[in-house]
């Protein structure tokens, strides 16, 4: 029979595709070899993720291109390797939001499976090598059988299971990284990682296309290899772009950069989270002269002294200005100001903004100086905010 038009589309778009994905890859992979983030260990984890994407990359070159020789003896990696994606995604979301962070001891624990599955995998690949060089086609059929029925069956579903129990993990550390600044920034820039939704998402869709395209895991395929190739091709590549975009220059969030961030003593951003959760179990320390006293303090702080116009400005700073805890400095600002820590910093900024958009000795000020006056650091979260607080937008005050 011959080949229909979607087999030799489909092996076209795979010979054409994978060496450009492996061109960019270690593109990629060389900017970060001389850029400073590879000595970070967020830095570190993404480029183990790429070095995973590679070896996969690699073994579907070889497929496409039928060069059978080699791929007999590199078949055991492309499954296993895939089992490192998801926990390594995890990893380095956890390490962009936790101070110190160090990928060892029980933590391994997580590449338990993948490293047993490997294992398993090289001495099946090792059989199959044997029989196929050999030319003993009882015992190539049969390790070859046994490798498709460990493949194809056991290990998509623990690709499936690994998928989702990692991206519920990535998603809650980003979840509780986004509530921590509320509570104790002033301000996002640098420290939202908005572009980790994106990887996420982008993490989600990789999976969930490899997912519909196995006979196996759901005895019919769901979409076609050819509207996989391009799907395949299109994630892969914008994963690798927002990759190379942004995370050879994202830096741990505790991380001094530029003097704009520096929070003390803490061990993460889910930490602060969970020290916020237990206020009120802290409250009763604080009795009502004590709030009130840190109250009038802190309005001192705000409306006299506008410490707010640092953009810089954490709750750990106000604490140390105050003498006391940050928990008491959190409680007085949800329950005496009832606000949370970014909100009323960024409420007094805006005051401020308008006083100046209104002034006829700040006329010659643009929208980013004035913002840049108030303690904004960048004009987009000026704007943001500016709509949020008084419905209207800076330029309708000039």
């Amino acid at each position: 029979m011959e080949p229909s038009f979607f087999d030799i589309t489909n092996v076209s778009i795979r010979q054409a595709v994978n060496p450009f994905i492996l061109l960019v890859l270690i593109f990629v992979m060389l900017v970060m070899a001389v850029n400073p983030v590879l000595k970070t260990k967020p830095g570190r984890i993404l480029f183990y993720l790429l070095i995973s994407y590679f070896l996969m990359s690699v073994n579907s070159m070889l497929m496409s291109f039928g060069l059978r020789d080699i791929f007999i003896n590199t078949l055991w990696t492309y499954f296993p390797v895939m089992l490192f994606i998801a926990p390594l995604c995890y990893f380095y979301v956890k390490s962009l939001v936790t101070e110190n962070y160090k990928l060892k001891g029980i933590k391994l624990v997580h590449f338990a499976v993948p490293v047993m599955f490997t294992f398993f995998s090289l001495i099946v690949n090792v059989f199959v090598s044997v029989g196929y060089f050999t030319d003993n086609l009882a015992l190539y059929e049969k390790s070859i059988s046994l490798f498709i029925k460990m493949q194809d069956i056991a290990l998509f579903y623990i690709v499936l299971a690994s998928f989702l129990f990692y991206t519920f993990l990535s998603i809650r550390v980003y979840v509780e990284h986004n509530k921590g600044i509320e509570h104790f920034f002033s301000f996002s820039e640098g420290i939202s990682l908005r572009w980790i939704r994106i990887f996420i998402l982008g993490m989600i869709f990789y999976f969930l296309i490899f997912i519909l395209s196995n006979n196996e895991l759901f005895l019919v395929s769901w979409i076609s290899d050819t509207v996989y190739d391009f799907s395949h091709t299109i994630i892969t590549l914008f994963f690798i772009f927002l990759i190379g975009t942004n995370g050879v220059k994202q830096r741990n969030v505790f991380e001094v950069s530029n003097n704009v961030l520096k929070v003390a003593n803490d061990s993460s951003v889910e930490a602060i989270s969970d020290e916020h959760e237990k206020e009120k179990s802290v409250s009763s320390g604080l009795d009502e002269s004590r709030k009130k006293e840190l109250h009038e303090k802190m309005i001192v702080l705000f409306e006299k002294d506008k410490i707010y116009l640092n953009p810089s400005l954490t709750l750990d700073f106000i604490a140390k200005e105050l003498d006391t805890n940050r928990s008491y400095v959190s409680q007085v600002i949800n329950e005496c100001f009832e606000s949370n820590f970014y909100n009323l910093i960024n409420k007094y900024r805006i005051d401020e903004a308008v006083k100046m958009l209104q002034d006829e000795k700040f006329s010659n000020y643009s929208i980013e100086g004035v913002a840049n006056s108030c303690g904004f650091a960048s004009r987009s979260s000026f704007s943001s905010s500016f709509k949020k607080f008084t419905g209207k937008n800076p330029s309708d005050y000039k």
